[in-house]
């Protein structure tokens, strides 16, 4: 997700041809993931789902953004819009369960139509596009209010950066609204709505995520969730550029150029550590293959 919406931002505000570099490297994560989930499906995890869902969704609009490969957008909507309403209906069922806890990431599935209802919107289908508009702002804003209320609302240190997933339907409705009502007076307004809500929300995101990361004693590892940092916050620089280009207004382009600096940030911190965990699982599986050869273990050159 992070690295599809670097790309299209890239792409917009830079220019196609690093646009198209990053857009490949989105592709090929993407299918690393999706080769990966294959050969080890927990379709239970509905958020990890969502989150795939939206790779593939925003992947799509930054291969159209980059390279014009209009039919492979259209393709990746119609299958992200399926997943989408999918995920949603799924954990909307969980979540009258009671099987859902107050935390970000399990509101993510609530987020992901409002990701199809922008490439609805960018490829002229308003009609789908508001239905997944609606039916992710009804449930995704009273889901997220519910765990800013919880007990636990703070993230633990080591999912710091997943205080940054409100954000999301933040930048991805101010961008959905724009382009579904045509840039009408109705539009700017409530995007200018949902982009105040993230001043907060990206306030407390920073508290949350940048305080653990300069914290000297508790500071988090490396993991997966260090990606959640990207995209929420990359939605938020699209919905702006979006704005500038509706209204004209040079805070608003100054804003988005902001943003598109943190995620670019945000990206680089996420791969960095990423890549330490790499490294260490790599010394981890030479040690053992070694001390297995070592030990005579049948099936090895001992």
């Amino acid at each position: 997700m992070g690295l599809s919406i670097t790309a299209s931002l890239l792409g917009a505000r830079v220019g196609t041809g690093v646009g198209t570099e990053v857009t490949a490297l989105a592709a090929g994560v993407l299918i690393i993931l999706l080769f990966g989930a294959m050969n080890n499906p927990r379709f239970d995890d509905v958020p990890a789902w969502s989150m795939m869902t939206m790779g593939l969704l925003a992947l799509g609009s930054a291969a159209d953004t980059n390279l014009g490969w209009v039919g492979a957008h259209v393709a990746t909507w119609v299958i992200g819009s399926l997943a989408a309403v999918a995920v949603l209906l799924v954990q909307c069922l969980r979540f009258l369960r009671g099987e859902v806890p107050a935390t970000f990431p399990g509101v993510l599935p609530l987020v992901t139509p409002m990701v199809a209802a922008t490439n609805a919107a960018q490829l002229g289908h308003p009609a789908p596009g508001t239905v997944c508009f609606v039916a992710s702002l009804a449930t995704a804003l009273p889901a997220f209010v519910r765990v800013y209320c919880a007990e636990g609302r703070r993230p633990a240190t080591e999912v710091a950066a997943t205080a940054w997933i409100p954000l999301g339907v933040v930048g991805q409705s101010s961008t959905a609204v724009l382009l579904l009502t045509d840039s009408a007076a109705v539009g700017v307004a409530c995007a200018a709505v949902m982009l105040s809500l993230g001043v907060p929300a990206g306030a407390w995101a920073i508290v949350n995520h940048w305080g653990a990361l300069c914290h000297l004693r508790h500071r988090p590892s490396p993991n997966p969730s260090w990606w959640a940092a990207t995209f929420p916050v990359g939605t938020c620089a699209l919905g702006t550029h979006t704005l500038t280009g509706v209204t004209g207004l040079g805070w608003a382009d100054g804003v988005s150029t902001a943003l598109l600096v943190l995620l670019c940030l945000h990206v680089i911190v996420a791969t960095v550590g990423t890549g330490r965990v790499a490294v260490v699982q790599w010394r981890q599986s030479r040690k053992m293959s070694r001390c297995s050869s070592a030990s005579g273990v049948p099936g090895t050159a001992a």
